[in-house]
């Protein structure tokens, strides 16, 4: 009965104000449904994680009660031990230090110091237990305690430790040495024994550690037979007993040898032991397979960088003798570590920044332009390297250093020079010799030196050399002339062929051309020509000239089909790129060529290319230098300017013709190098527009005939390049009347050739005679003024418009200032056409049998300046440096380099730069030093009348009238001296033409004058007129010409 009733019989409404209740869709419930699966899942894992985290304590602190109650046992147990103990209670004791030792415990380190002290003296007896499963299980406990116990606390510094370990890699300690393999390969596999060795520093571990390397390096001993397939399925397993020598050692590479300075922690005696034990040669071919395999590429810098340090120690080891026999490989991995070594380990910043301070600084700046082309990839190899690899420590760098100890050289060359003809040897010695060289360019004289100098082996290296190279493949193909043009195809197949053995040729010949070409630095010409000589050619003239030959075709390949060739490209692994073989056997080649066209020794024809199309070379060597121009004067866009210098490399690959004829021009016949010349020139003037014969001149200058020197720099000195156009010359004469006649050419050129004879007269004092009285820039240090420098670049200036117009001066120039000038560098055997008795004098010194120090010399030069003698330094502390036997190549080359090319440089450079205003550099590099000096005042030969006959226009005259029979006759009864008389009289240039009396422009003319019989002859010399009277008799004809051509009057004889 419900007595809450109250009489209300209807419910009452429940009113939500809420407001309409919100109908979830299926969406909604699916995310909410998910996001609650989520919660659930989330506190399933905080429970299961915290679950495992109350295991894992609990665990720890069970087994710390565990390692407590251990310790105490051991600490219990271990008083009572002795010699007699039984083998179970050591068992137990050692698996109780292994279950609780921890290396930074105190108290672990005292009960592990106290276990050491008992159980080490009688390991030994450990080991004759006669029960095979006690057996198994103590190898097994001794396995763990050198894993857990001994290998951590030797990291911690403990000397006992390291003697237990060294014990148990003894052979002795080990009646069945089955199990020291056991151990050792359980050691090598799954601990860090290679790491704590590597890291060992302290001295009174060492011994220990040195003790155990050498039980590394016999743990197998070497075998040739194939390993089984099944050791080799299984030798990975962490747990396999099987172990391969070549496994062991590729493990100490990978490991040891990486670490730098390692073996310097190592005693002398246990490194020759290790040496001798090794043996070397094992872990040297280890080195080269590692390097030459793909996956190699984990080896970081420091590691090759340790690897090089290493072996370099090993190789020094008891003196090196242990390399006899295995040179070869030595050699191999060396040159492999030294190809993989980043150059910036080989570079000392503040020495290169040094050096590169010098080379701008030194006198002799045109060495630059000679080098730049031979050390071009290199340098673009350093700077690449340096933008991306951190440079070495300076102890790195030091130690590396010793790779190139010239007692180090020294010794592998003898050894080098004891393997006889065998190839392979040779080869890889070769490619090693290349690679110090070129992965440390700074230390390239030093190799050089020490390989010429430091022995007496010098003829029998070249020889060795010589004899390998000679009897290739490559040597017989490139040996033969006639193979060249018929088989270029072959021929770029030849030097880009990538085969072992090509590319070791390659390798020798790199090396036989650096050696030849320093050793010909040195060499006079006598002793290069007379095997008879003290210090005589290293090879014999018919190697030479076959060398020369071989030499030529490879370069003209390399030139001619440079665009099919990729020159950045690698020979092999020697470290050569095809540039710098090119540039090396280019070298050679030019030295070679320069000792033939000084004193000929080889064949007619030698130089040239048989079968190359002169004709059509010609044709576009010009065009092609003509679009080079053209493009370059678009670039420029304006006119006249001088354009920038290409380096003889790049100017190779836009042009070959124009890199043949700009590196090794003597392939090419001289007269059509002299008519491309002249080709070049007029293509010139046609893109200047100033070929135009009756063009005005563009200025003029009014000269005093007694000042033309001081009168022609104050006037045109300021043209530059301007004075390739037309200018026009008015003489004064003595009373300063201004001479008759038009400037139609001739006078110019009369002006230039007395301006010439006026600037170079000696007494002047800008140039100076040699012996033989050829001109060269006087040396003073008063010529090096800036006043006198401008007077120099004028000279250069007006030396190059006589050039550009084709006008002969007057001029002898000594041949090493030409050689300068075409940017190349002189030596010794320029010396004698300078000073002859220095010569000879360092010839002497060269080839002196005694003490040199008796001689008291030291590195100064001495000359006179103004009066008084003068002493200059040719080294830093030169007067301090007394000359030796050691030293006295390097003076020698320094007195030389001095006296030929660092006091006279600044004149050369400033002279050049006058030259090369008007002159491009590219035009006068087709041409050696005698070359042009033709090119500058025409061939010092005989005039030839037959030839000048042949090219004469008659004006007025009939062949056969009396006057021109008798003017012919005249000619003919005169000297040679007469001659050049007459012709400088009508050309205004006492030679002959370069290419004979057909070049003259226009041609010589003989006009009729008239009858006045008193008259004397005249001449117009721009037009090469001469004007004759029509004279009664030849005698009268004779006396009047005679007088006329030595008058030496000017325009108002007329």
């Amino acid at each position: 009965m419900n007595f809450s009733f109250e009489g209300n019989f209807r419910p009452k409404r429940n009113i939500n104000l809420g407001g309409v209740k919100k109908i979830d869709d299926k969406r909604s419930l699916l995310a909410k449904a998910q996001s609650e699966r989520k919660a659930r899942e989330q506190e399933r894992l905080k429970l299961k994680s915290a679950q495992q985290i109350q295991s894992f304590l609990r665990g720890r602190q069970q087994a710390t009660l565990i390692k407590q109650a251990l310790r105490h046992d051991f600490h219990q147990l271990l008083p009572s031990t002795n010699s007699n103990t039984d083998e179970q209670t050591w068992m137990t004791l050692t698996r109780q230090l292994i279950w609780f030792y921890q290396p930074g415990n105190e108290a672990d380190n005292h009960h592990l110091s106290q276990y050491l002290a008992q159980v080490t003296p009688i390991i030994r007896s450990m080991f004759c237990i006669s029960d095979r499963e006690v057996q198994d299980s103590w190898l097994w406990l001794c396995s763990l305690l050198i894993k857990r116990v001994l290998l951590p606390s030797i990291d911690g510094g403990s000397a006992s430790a390291y003697q237990l370990l060294a014990s148990l890699f003894d052979p002795g300690t080990y009646k069945n040495q089955d199990h020291r393999t056991r151990i050792m390969t359980f050691c090598l596999y799954n601990t860090t024994l290679l790491k704590s060795m590597k890291n060992t520093k302290n001295s009174n571990l060492i011994s220990y550690m040195e003790s155990i390397l050498i039980q590394l390096a016999t743990f197998y001993e070497p075998y040739y037979y194939a390993t089984s397939p099944l050791i080799e399925k299984y030798q990975c397993r962490p747990n396999t007993p099987y172990m391969t020598r070549p496994q062991l050692l590729r493990m100490l590479t990978t490991e040891l040898m990486i670490e730098p300075f390692f073996m310097d922690h190592v005693s002398a005696n246990a490194l020759t032991t290790l040496a001798l034990k090794l043996p070397l040669k094992d872990i040297l071919e280890t080195v080269t397979e590692l390097l030459l395999e793909p996956t190699t590429t984990a080896l970081d810098d420091t590691a090759v960088a340790g690897i090089l340090m290493n072996l370099t120690v090993l190789g020094d080891a008891d003196s090196g003798k242990h390399l006899d026999g295995i040179l070869t490989h030595y050699a191999k991995a060396i040159q492999l570590l030294l190809a993989r070594l980043p150059v910036s380990y080989l570079t000392d910043p503040s020495e290169q920044e040094k050096a590169d301070a010098i080379e701008m600084d030194i006198e002799s700046s045109d060495e630059e332009e000679e080098d730049e082309d031979r050390d071009i990839v290199m340098k673009e190899a350093t700077a690449s390297t340096a933008a991306t690899t951190t440079n070495a420590s300076p102890l790195v760098r030091s130690r590396l250093e010793t790779l190139y100890d010239s007692e180090r050289v020294n010794h592998l060359l003898y050894q080098f020079m004891q393997i006889g003809t065998n190839s392979d040897a040779i080869q890889s010695v070769s490619s090693f010799f290349n690679t110090l060289m070129l992965r440390w360019p700074m230390k390239k004289d030093a190799i050089l030196h020490t390989l010429l100098y430091k022995s007496s082996n010098t003829h029998n290296l070249l020889q060795i050399l010589w004899q390998s190279w000679s009897t290739s493949t490559e040597a017989a193909f490139f040996n033969d002339d006639g193979n060249m043009m018929a088989h270029l195809v072959d021929a770029v197949k030849y030097i880009s062929d990538s085969k072992k053995t090509c590319v070791e040729n390659w390798s020798v010949l790199f090396l036989l051309c650096e050696v030849y070409a320093r050793s010909l630095l040195t060499l006079g010409d006598d002793e290069f020509l007379d095997k008879k000589a003290t210090h005589s050619n290293p090879l014999e003239l018919s190697q030479v000239i076959d060398l020369g030959r071989q030499l030529k075709n490879i370069s003209f390949i390399m030139f001619w089909r440079a665009n099919s060739l990729d020159l950045t490209q690698h020979i092999g692994l020697t470290g050569i790129q095809l540039n710098q073989l090119r540039s090396s056997v280019t070298h050679l080649l030019q030295q070679i060529h320069m000792r033939d066209s000084r004193r000929n020794f080889c064949p007619q024809g030698h130089w040239l290319i048989p079968d190359l199309d002169t004709d059509n070379f010609s044709t576009e060597a010009v065009a092609e230098e003509f679009n080079l121009e053209s493009e370059q004067q678009q670039e420029k866009n304006m006119p006249l300017r001088p354009l920038r210098m290409l380096s003889k490399g790049r100017l190779a690959v836009i042009s070959p013709r124009l890199g043949l004829l700009n590196n090794i021009p003597f392939v090419i016949p001289f007269e059509q190098r002299v008519e491309i010349f002249r080709m070049f020139v007029n293509n010139d003037k046609k893109r200047n527009n100033v070929d135009e014969f009756y063009s005005r001149p563009k200025a003029a200058a009014t000269v005093r005939r007694d000042h033309m020197f001081e009168d022609g720099f104050d006037q045109l000195a300021s043209l530059g390049v301007e004075l390739k156009n037309k200018v026009a010359i008015s003489f004064v004469d003595e009373f300063g009347l201004e001479e008759a006649g038009i400037d139609g050419g001739g006078v110019f050129k009369e002006f230039l050739t007395g301006l010439s004879k006026e600037a170079f007269n000696v007494n002047y004092g800008l140039f100076t005679a040699t012996p033989e009285q050829l001109l060269y820039p006087n040396p003073s240090f008063y010529a090096t003024e800036p006043q006198q420098l401008e007077y120099f670049k004028f000279l250069g200036l007006i030396i190059g418009k006589a050039v550009y117009e084709g006008i002969l001066l007057d001029v002898a120039f000594a041949e090493f200032f030409l050689k300068k000038c075409l940017g190349k560098v002189n030596y010794l055997d320029d010396l004698s056409s300078l000073d002859p008795e220095l010569y000879k004098g360092l010839l002497a010194v060269k080839n002196y049998d005694g003490n040199v120090e008796d001689l008291s010399l030291d590195f100064t030069s001495t000359h006179m300046e103004n009066g008084r003698s003068v002493n200059v330094d040719l080294i830093p502390g030169g007067s301090n440096i007394p000359v030796t036997n050691q030293n006295r190549i390097q003076y020698i080359y320094s007195i030389a380099n001095y006296r030929l090319n660092v006091q006279i440089a600044k004149q050369c450079r400033a002279f050049f730069k006058g030259l090369s205003t008007i002159v491009d550099i590219k035009w006068l590099r087709m041409f050696n030093q005698q070359e042009l000096q033709i090119v500058l005042g025409g061939a010092s030969v005989p005039i030839d009348l037959n030839d000048l006959r042949s090219h004469t226009v008659l004006a007025g005259f009939m062949e056969h009238d009396a006057t021109v029979k008798n003017f012919w006759k005249a000619l003919e009864s005169f000297d040679n001296t007469l001659r050049m008389k007459f012709v400088k009289f009508v050309t205004s240039c006492s030679r002959p033409p370069l290419l004979g009396f057909r070049e003259l422009v226009p041609q010589f003319c003989l006009r009729n004058a008239g009858v006045d019989q008193e008259r004397l002859p005249t001449s117009s010399t721009c037009v090469n007129l001469l004007k004759l009277p029509n004279y009664p008799t030849y005698q009268i004809l004779r006396e009047k010409l005679l007088y006329a051509i030595t008058a030496d009057a000017g325009f108002d004889l007329s």
